[in-house]
């Protein structure tokens, strides 16, 4: 006579209800109120079958609504209450009723037994408008009892004629508040009540965006996307969003949990003013301490998330950790005003600290997918699909309809697994099978690993039963060439910018995976994967269900000696074509492949092996790649990845292990922390000194580095001296003209300017750039970076005219082919900045320091030197605009950070004292 919607709910006032500690309150109602006794006779038997009493209260007109409970708790302790006639008080009395009741809330909580409210869902908007404090301390999202048995009608107001109202007048007095109600409601929405608490943004702003959707279309989940709606739109009532559980959408792997919230967020993410989607990708491994795995999973997702960091305007310090940096991001989004969507895909427990932190966010609904329930939460169980419904999803991937009564057998054979049907119909249809043929293949040799049992039982057990078949992945005989493919796809990346959908397309896997086969062969192979649903294809690209790749990296255990053929290949494709001199940027477009490769294959616990050589030499490349970029804290990770797989597995002396050092010098360098480069090119340089020749080429590179650090620590005698060095021995080993030469030009003619002997530097910068123009591309970076150099050159010799054509000359490039903010490109605005202020153009000054402050901000730390570079500049250029006030403050600035970043003896920081003290001087006068 009940539908199972009737016994869920149920079963949640239950929950509620017969908790032994329970204490709070709940609101449920009815479309039918004739159910509602019905429903008190039925808690009232469930009650007592648990030995625990319970009474129903009816709210009079004669006494306030708190004296009535407090009343009834008192004369039954330790009763459960369930109050009645709610609906009514507010009709006769009014919305005192519930200011009443939200200042006696504490009363109620004290009370120390747990409520039941009938309330309907227009006297629930109008908890959520005028009794929000109460409303939001819930314990649990409102539940709606949507159906009735046939015998019972819905009574209509006049029903209750004869045995409720006494007079004619009463009743039409009833029906007065009535209207009057519904037209306050009514008026609430349109007022500025609705601007602050329920407004309703018409375009919603992602500060990170939902991946591409993958899986197929939602089919037979309406009620679960109207459902969700109304589990979450519930809470959007309240001025504060603290304290409110996040909700889950919790299942085993393969449901639809991330269709079903990327739905959400299509069809209601108007309702936010901001949106952030994150993956949080948690994969099993029960080899590991999962909470701990899960935690580092899960503090990726925040702090990694590019567009999220920019959108939120963020930078890290490098030293800082991942908790560190994901407090950050709490903090900025606590700055969003408004009503706002977290979304957090692939969630799994984590330790109490993150829960902590995510529930201080304020005017932020939190929704999660994840396998499990998660503790202090709201579950939004996903359940497998309806017969029906799952028979509808067969049918549109089989691509026909299907009379036989079997293939019922066969789904609910499989629980009606939504990922299941997909890939069994897919498989079908690819075979082009009947599916008798189907039938027969199922019942006689079985989906591996699983018995019918447990697929048949959708219980506690069911969950390792859906994912012991999920991870049991080929549950058809496949060829090797196949495994071998799907290995490798099981640590390449689910999806592409469809910028760069080209490197994943067939041909460059063909290539990446040194493929046997020729590419048609091959092409074929990824299309039957994809047909059978173990790879997706979207356009020319190809990738792999996040589920099917936890479930195939599970099985076939990719690690640097199964996947040694595709590390060696792949990091071919990080390496620039030298003969044309090809820029390192160029390569930017296969980052996302590398990383997670070297992901999918780096042994976090240190146990390297003679494998792992090729491991590090992918890190390397990922190091120069994102160096090159800009992201210099992703370059510092992979630098520092090499150099510990190099250290476990070659000799002490290794000449590889000298270059690790160098290149974790340059990258500590490029962050502004030069003790360290200094110290790791000393290292190097003791290993070269060991075994290699005099004159081995790797002897410059040290020479040189070396150089750069000490001039960069002020030291630039000790810079000259190797400068000298390593151009004494390119002078005897290379040609005339060759770019290796020009790079040792370009480095002394630095190191002389730094010394003030500009007329040398302007022979070597000369030097250096007659070489480059003839052998490097007209838009390559290195030539951008000989003009700034020749720029400033010029500078310092008084020649500002040229000086500017060669800083516009650099900047014409950059601004082409580097990332928009890449510091490169603030040091190109830096130095025309300066130009402009030497031309006695200090408006033009003042906005290209901006430029350039304005990047610096974003993605240098803190403490780096080129930030109190900024500062400096921007103070000069203030004092020249007669603002002295903003030139003492941002002199400040640059001298506090020179002073940590700097030896005290340094030139720029002693430089930088004096500046401070000349414009306090000068502001001093003045006052």
């Amino acid at each position: 006579m009940f539908s199972a919607e009737y016994y869920r709910n149920l079963k949640m006032i239950m929950l509620h209800l017969a908790n032994p500690q329970g204490r709070g309150f709940i609101f449920v109602s009815s479309l039918n109120q004739g159910l509602i006794p019905y429903i008190n006779n039925a808690l009232k038997e469930e009650m007592r079958a648990k030995g625990r009493p319970l009474s129903i209260v009816e709210l009079k007109e004669g006494e306030s609504p708190l004296q009535t409970i407090q009343r009834a708790a008192s004369d039954n302790p330790n009763h459960a209450l369930v109050i009645n006639f709610l609906d009514i008080l507010i009709i006769t009395k009014g919305t005192e009723v519930l200011q009443s009741l939200n200042y006696g809330r504490e009363n109620l909580n004290h009370l120390n037994v747990p409520i039941l409210f009938w309330a309907s869902e227009s006297t629930r908007q109008l908890l959520a408008n005028q009794a929000i404090d109460l409303y939001s301390q819930r314990r649990f999202a409102d539940i709606t009892f949507e159906d009735a048995p046939l015998s019972i009608v819905r009574p209509s107001l006049e029903s209750h004629f004869d045995t409720e109202f006494k007079t004619t007048e009463e009743y039409e007095n009833i029906r007065l508040h009535i209207t009057l109600l519904e037209s306050q409601l009514e008026e609430a929405k349109a007022s500025h009540i609705s601007d602050k608490s329920r407004a309703q943004p018409s375009e919603s702003k992602y500060l990170a965006s939902p991946p591409m959707l993958l899986a197929a279309d939602i089919i037979g989940r309406e009620t679960e996307l109207r459902d969700l709606k109304r589990l979450i739109m519930s809470w959007q009532g309240m001025k504060q969003l603290r304290g409110a559980k996040p909700v889950v959408v919790s299942g085993e792997g393969g449901l639809g949990k991330t269709t079903l919230v990327k739905g959400f967020c299509e069809e209601h993410g108007h309702l936010f003013n901001h949106i952030v989607y994150l993956t949080m990708n948690a994969v099993f491994k029960p080899e590991h301490d999962a909470l701990a795995a899960n935690e580092a999973l899960f503090l990726d997702a925040f702090v990694s998330n590019e567009e999220l960091v920019l959108n939120l305007n963020l930078s890290f310090e490098p030293t800082a950790d991942a908790f560190t940096r994901f407090q950050m991001v709490v903090a900025k989004l606590n700055t969003c005003s408004g009503r706002n969507l977290l979304v957090i895909d692939n969630m799994a427990a984590v330790p109490k600290r993150i829960w902590e932190r995510l529930h201080t966010l304020r005017h932020w609904t939190i929704l999660m997918t994840a396998r499990e329930a998660l503790p202090n939460t709201q579950s939004f169980p996903l359940n497998t699909l309806s017969p029906t419904d799952a028979r509808s999803l067969f049918e549109k991937i089989y691509e026909q309809p299907i009379a036989e009564a079997v293939l019922d057998d066969i789904l609910g054979g499989i629980a009606y697994h939504t990922q299941m049907i997909e890939m069994l119909a897919a498989y079908t249809k690819e075979k082009n099978w009947t599916i008798q043929q189907l039938n027969e293949v199922v019942t006689t040799r079985g989906i591996r690993g699983l018995d019918a049992t447990h697929i048949n039982a959708p219980n506690e057990d069911a969950h390792q039963s859906i994912h012991a078949l999920l991870r049991s992945r080929f549950l058809m005989d496949l060829p090797d060439a196949y495994t071998d493919i799907m290995r490798y796809m099981s640590i390449m990346p689910t999806v592409v910018p469809e910028a760069d959908a080209w490197t994943m397309s067939a041909a460059q896997l063909h290539d990446y995976f040194e493929a046997e086969s020729d590419l048609a062969a091959f092409t074929n192979a990824l299309n039957a994967l994809a047909a059978l649903r173990w790879l997706t294809r979207y356009g020319v690209a190809y990738g792999i269900h996040p589920i099917i790749k936890e479930s195939v990296f599970v099985q076939l255990e990719p690690n640097s000696t199964n996947c040694q053929k595709l590390i060696q290949s792949f990091t071919k494709w990080l390496v620039p074509n030298e003969e044309i001199h090809e820029p390192m940027l160029n390569r930017a477009p296969f980052g996302l492949i590398g990383e997670e490769i070297l992901k999918g294959v780096f042994s976090e616990g240190g146990n390297f092996g003679e494998d792992d050589k090729a491991v590090a030499l992918l890190a390397l490349r990922l190091d120069w790649l994102f160096r090159d970029l800009g992201q210099l804290n992703k370059a510092l990770d992979y630098s520092l990845k090499m150099v510990a797989i190099r250290d476990a597995v070659l000799p002490s002396e290794h000449t590889d292990l000298a270059t690790s050092y160098s290149n974790l010098a340059v990258t500590y360098g490029a962050l502004g922390q030069n003790d360290k480069r200094l110290d790791y090119n000393l290292k190097a340089l003791a290993i070269r000194e060991k075994g290699l020749p005099a004159e081995h080429p790797d002897w410059v590179a040290s020479y040189n580095n070396l150089a750069v650090a000490y001039g960069s620590l002020g030291q630039h005698d000790k810079a000259l001296e190797y400068n000298l060095k390593a151009l004494a021995i390119w002078n005897a080993v290379l040609p005339a003209e060759h770019p290796d030469l020009a790079r040792s030009y370009s480095n002394l003619a630095e190191t002389y300017r730094a010394l003030g002997q500009h007329d040398k530097s302007l022979d070597y910068n000369l030097k250096a750039l007659a070489i480059q123009e003839k052998f490097l591309p007209a838009e390559h970076p290195d030539l951008a970076t000989s003009y700034n150099n020749l720029a400033l050159t010029y500078g310092a010799l008084g020649q500002h005219d040229k000086a500017l054509e060669y800083n516009l000359k650099a900047l014409a490039i950059q601004e082409k082919v580097l990332p928009a903010e890449h510091p490169d490109l603030a040091q190109s605005y830096s130095n025309l900045s300066a130009t402009y202020g030497a031309l006695g153009q200090h408006d033009k000054q003042l906005d290209y320091n901006l430029k350039a402050l304005a990047i610096r901000e974003k993605v240098l730390p803190a403490e780096h030197p080129n930030l109190a570079l900024s500062y400096n500049n921007l103070a000069w250029t203030y004092y020249n605009l007669g603002d002295l006030s903003k030139a003492v403050g941002f002199m400040k600035k640059a001298v506090t950070i020179l002073s940590i970043s700097l030896p005290p003896t340094h030139p720029n920081l002693l430089t930088a004292k004096k500046s401070l003290a000349f414009f306090e001087d000068k502001l001093g006068e003045e006052g």
